[in-house]
């Protein structure tokens, strides 16, 4: 039912569009948000190709991480910037493990 309205199949010039056996006027401003209380919602792959879902999931931990951010950039934004340089040189190690494990995979590979 809704096929229609996602892909935007208008009619008469492109003011209007058909739903179930009904023609209504159609706004080129129309948004069409859907909703739903389940964690992990299962749609068409049609249906994700034409929208745009969005995972608003919030947990406790994350907010606590966040505010806890917050209150250190406001009162030591030195910490906040170490942290930061300290997070973007953990992930660069992460990075450069996974390389150095890759090479000697393929070093012992190559080797046998």
């Amino acid at each position: 039912m809704l096929d229609p309205l996602l892909a935007r199949n208008l009619i008469k010039r492109g003011r209007a569009i058909k739903i179930g056996d009904k023609e209504m006027d159609y706004n080129p401003k129309f948004r069409l948000i859907l909703h739903t209380k389940l964690a992990n919602p299962h749609y068409k792959p049609e249906m994700q190709a034409q929208t745009t879902p969005i995972n608003f999931t919030v947990t406790r931990d994350g907010l606590e991480e966040q505010l806890l951010a917050e209150v250190v950039k406001a009162e030591r934004p030195d910490l906040e910037k170490l942290r930061s340089e300290l997070t973007k040189q953990q992930n660069d190690f992460k990075i450069t493990v996974k390389v150095c494990c890759c090479s000697l995979l393929l070093f012992y590979f190559y080797s046998l």
